[in-house]
């Protein structure tokens, strides 16, 4: 599944741009965004960003996407997280025919992009900047969602999550992603996850979902902004460190020790640890299977990913635990 070009008439931004009092149409940029929706950049002020993510129709929580982030992009800036400002959602299609989100502007460069280009010390800084600010987000309990149904049950978590990761390990068994022996520790790892963590239903939080480099920005060597809250639900906070053994792919400047001081887990316990490698493993099984099933364009270069996330949740206690239990 490819990302179709997607253009839109200078009427009908001007338009949307009306419906919510910003003003006349002085330019329009498209910008890269995301896998699916195509986003532009109105008058160096506003991101447009339309849904046009028809074929995911069939996952859970699709059709509200656009208003959880709606949703957060109000509740979040005032926990001091730096998100966008919501200027407008509309879901009723008579501008255009799909719904569409318009918010504030945040000056930088993504983290994935700037990152390598910064010294060693701001790498550091920005690496437990990194961890401050998924722990805000996760310090949101369901309560504080004044009761919203945006976001996904607020009991049950860990055997609906069971219940998907199964999905996915068929999978990989059915089309035979990996060698047996890996297969057999991926095997292991679930079991483990089964038999040792509780039903986490005191541990619940506000998850990202998608924290991931590309959806942070960053201007002067600080974290100015986090997007993309698109699939972001209630469920256990640590699936957001899902990355953090390949160190969010931003190579050997971003800092774990950094990271976790941030987060305020210096030293995690054996159960949290448990919980990242399950989580770890859970990403990189369904990178690959994404990409086998195109439900995303993807390619090679996911597929590699998807490998390299699955062996570092193997190999997390031998090559990590070191450097985790050591801060």
């Amino acid at each position: 599944m490819m990302k179709q070009q997607y253009s839109i008439s200078n009427d009908k931004i001007e338009k949307i741009l009306t419906k919510y009092n910003l003003g006349i149409l002085k330019s329009c940029v498209p910008i890269k965004a995301g896998l699916i929706n195509p986003a532009f950049l109105i008058n160096d002020l506003y991101v447009l960003r339309i849904d046009k993510s028809d074929h995911l129709k069939n996952i859970q929580g699709h059709d509200t996407r656009f208003e959880r982030e709606a949703f957060l992009y109000d509740l979040l800036p005032k926990r001091d997280i730096p998100t966008p400002q919501c200027l407008g959602f509309d879901s009723s299609r008579e501008i255009i025919p799909e719904k569409y989100i318009i918010v504030s502007y945040i000056p930088g460069v993504s983290l994935s992009v700037g990152f390598k280009n910064l010294d060693k010390e701001i790498q550091q800084k920005l690496s437990f900047q990194m961890g401050e600010i998924i722990r805000k987000i996760h310090n949101v309990t369901p309560e504080d969602l004044n009761g919203s149904e945006l976001f996904g049950p607020k009991t049950g978590w860990k055997k609906l999550y069971e219940k998907e990761f199964s999905f996915y390990l068929e999978e990989a068994t059915k089309g035979k992603y990996f060698s047996p022996e890996i297969e057999e520790e991926i095997k292991k790892i679930f079991q483990q996850f089964q038999n040792l963590i509780s039903d986490l239903e005191n541990e619940l939080r506000l998850v990202h979902s998608d924290f991931s480099t590309s959806n942070i920005q960053i201007n002067d060597g600080k974290i100015v902004g986090i997007f993309d809250f698109e699939w972001s639900h209630i469920g256990d906070p640590l699936w957001d460190l899902q990355k953090l053994p390949i160190n969010y792919q931003l190579g050997d400047g971003f800092s774990i020790e950094n990271f976790l001081k941030g987060y305020g887990m210096e030293k995690p316990t054996e159960e949290e640890r448990i919980r990242v490698k399950m989580y770890t493993l859970h990403q990189g099984l369904w990178e690959i299977w994404a990409t086998k099933t195109q439900l995303f364009p993807f390619g090679e270069k996911e597929i590699k990913e998807g490998n390299q996330i699955v062996n570092s949740a193997i190999d997390l206690e031998e090559v990590m635990l070191k450097r985790l239990t050591s801060l």
